[in-house]
């Protein structure tokens, strides 16, 4: 497997992710892409693909643009995964409109039938919902910023 597409594995082929790690590769042309690929597979994908110089542009603030747009029946289903080994989550008669929110708002994925799966890279923001060291959702950022200005 050659190291580009062993980044975009570990992005799961998700644009936001590609476009940081492109941004990532552009910073420090010098740096080989099977650097970049260590250091996520090393120190997680969510932190390799930090943008240290603009809190704004980071992966996780992206995401949570996504995550903060959903209703909370949508928030609780996402982060349901985030716990558990198993990504495939079956689509009832009830959680069939959540699940098409959570792919409409690309944090979730129909790969076929009535099969929807959260990829890892999602999982492993869904993980930092809720704890002290996850930043201020997108919409509060945004919100602190203005009030700041």
């Amino acid at each position: 497997m050659t190291a580009a597409r062993a980044l975009a594995d570990l992005c799961d082929d998700l644009p936001p992710a590609l476009r940081i790690a492109a941004g990532a590769l552009d910073r420090s042309a010098r740096t080989p892409i099977a650097d970049l690929v260590a250091e996520m597979r090393a120190g997680g994908r969510l932190a390799a693909l930090d943008v240290h110089d603009d809190p704004r542009a980071r992966l996780d603030v992206s995401f949570g643009y996504s995550y903060d747009a959903l209703g909370e029946v949508e928030q609780r289903l996402f982060r349901l995964p985030a716990g558990s080994a198993a990504v495939d989550l079956p689509a009832s008669v009830v959680a069939r409109t959540a699940l098409r929110r959570l792919t409409d708002a690309h944090l979730a994925v129909r790969p076929a039938g009535d099969r929807y799966t959260v990829p890892g890279l999602l999982r492993e923001y869904a993980r930092t919902l809720g704890t002290p060291d996850h930043p201020l959702p997108a919409r509060q950022l945004h919100h602190a910023d203005t009030d700041a200005a």
